[in-house]
């Protein structure tokens, strides 16, 4: 059952027809993706937003040290844009599971073990020093990042669902021309991979 609607299990014999007490059944949001926040060096968590229900807020939960068992970390306002950055675990210590729940405006929190979404340990090879102007863009970017021994980096566009978009081979040099083409508004995550991986976050208007 995915359907978001307020339900009611019905028992009927012959003798009498008993109902249940009214149960609001609330489609859980989808983790997309959990990668590192080049910013903070943290965890930053990105999540679909779904379903029909009129929810309120999102609450974001970290496993415990105890198997299992989840603590809430944070909550973000349905109109806040869908990522989160955990500024407490460490991303190179060890992995990490997260899962997301959603409230709706009469109270009621979708089910916790709907979803669940674990980290990878730490990619040595990430860097920082990417910058990205303009940002936000309309029809074109820069991307800017040390490369002076001209290696060959793999440009990979992200949508928020964890889609690549754009996938791009061979760029040599220090900057990249990125253009819009069929990338709606929204936001994005990209990824410069080669002897060095340089991630940043790009906004289309």
């Amino acid at each position: 059952m995915d359907n978001e609607a307020t339900y009611i299990c019905q028992v009927s014999n012959e003798c009498e027809v008993v109902e249940s007490t009214p149960i609001i059944l609330i489609v859980a949001p989808q983790i997309c993706m959990v990668t590192v926040d080049l910013e903070t060096g943290k965890n930053l968590i990105i999540w679909e937003k779904k379903g029909l229900a009129q929810v309120i807020e999102y609450n974001i939960y970290r496993e415990s040290i105890v198997a299992g068992q989840y603590e809430r970390i944070g909550q973000l306002p349905y109109n806040a844009l869908s990522v989160f950055v955990d500024t407490i675990a460490d991303p190179s210590e060890q992995a990490w599971i997260y899962k997301i729940t959603a409230t709706e405006s009469e109270g009621f929190e979708s089910n916790i073990e709907d979803n669940r979404l674990k980290t990878g340990i730490y990619d040595s090879r990430i860097a920082g020093n990417l910058t990205i102007y303009p940002n936000p863009f309309n029809e074109m970017t820069t991307l800017k990042f040390p490369n002076p021994e001209n290696n060959l980096f793999r440009l990979r566009v992200i949508d928020l669902t964890g889609k690549i978009l754009c996938d791009i081979n061979g760029i040599s040099g220090s900057d990249y021309v990125l253009e819009r083409d069929d990338l709606e508004k929204g936001y994005y995550i990209i990824e410069l991979s080669g002897d060095k991986v340089y991630r940043g976050r790009i906004v289309v208007e």
